[in-house]
């Protein structure tokens, strides 16, 4: 078993999750490919802390810091397809709050989307 990893799109047609990976320092970029690698060959009892944590309305979020910036991809599991985690939303946690501050509503309110149009997510190309 392998997770597939899937972003979010926006009305734009832009995968939120490769618009970040690519926005981010290399030091970021390197360190998520690592901890995406070690997440996705295991089953989903082991996206523990302190690489992943269990967020609100079935969300999860994968946990990394580089250069004392605390990384937050938000995302859920499938919704459709199996072994797929789509990330909805990426953000940083700054004094133990979530930057933007309504990163979970709208982390939900895309999961909601997706779970109604399996087209407003699509594959990653951060390992290709």
């Amino acid at each position: 078993m392998e997770w597939k990893l899937r972003g979010f799109l926006t009305e734009r047609g832009v995968n939120v999750v490769d618009e970040w990976y690519e926005n981010l320092p290399p030091k970021a970029q390197a360190r998520f490919v690592v901890i995406w690698q070690y997440l996705s060959v295991r089953p989903i009892s082991e996206w523990i802390r302190p690489y992943s944590d269990t967020l609100e309305s079935g969300l999860r979020e994968i946990r990394m810091e580089v250069l004392n910036i605390q990384y937050r991809p938000i995302g859920c599991f499938g919704p459709h397809d199996r072994e797929v985690f789509t990330i909805l939303i990426c953000a940083q946690e700054r004094d133990t709050k979530l930057v933007p501050r309504n990163a979970l509503s709208l982390a939900a309110a895309r999961r909601a989307i997706i779970l109604n149009d399996r087209r407003r997510a699509s594959d990653s190309r951060i390992l290709e």
